[in-house]
């Protein structure tokens, strides 16, 4: 069988969340870009800089894209759990015009 045709396994990214990871068979796949979606208060937040923040303590930069959330009230969030989003961990907030928001979900774009 040629290098083409094996399968080369998958290579992961630990969440941070260990019961999440446990499910995922070893976290989220790297080749990807993952969406969180859901209504406001369901954890979306949480989940991405619970990830952000596993990856940022294994010396890995991430870039957080919000939505919704101005980067005080996510630095906010964050200090609420104990967490410090540091320097390896960037905000940049993309307010779409409020025609394309839907006062019922919010995105968090990992």
């Amino acid at each position: 069988m040629s290098t083409s045709q094996a399968q080369l396994p998958e290579e992961k990214a630990a969440t941070g969340i260990d019961g999440l990871d446990d499910i995922l068979a070893g976290g989220l796949s790297r080749s990807h870009l993952f969406l969180l979606e859901g209504e406001p208060g369901t954890g979306k937040t949480t989940v991405a800089l619970h990830f952000l923040q596993a990856g940022a303590r294994a010396g890995e930069r991430s870039l957080y894209i919000t939505l919704s959330e101005t980067e005080r009230e996510l630095r906010q969030g964050a200090k609420s759990h104990g967490w410090d989003l540091d320097d390896n961990i960037h905000i940049f907030e993309l307010t779409p015009p409020e025609s394309l928001l839907n006062a019922d979900h919010q995105q968090s774009l990992l």
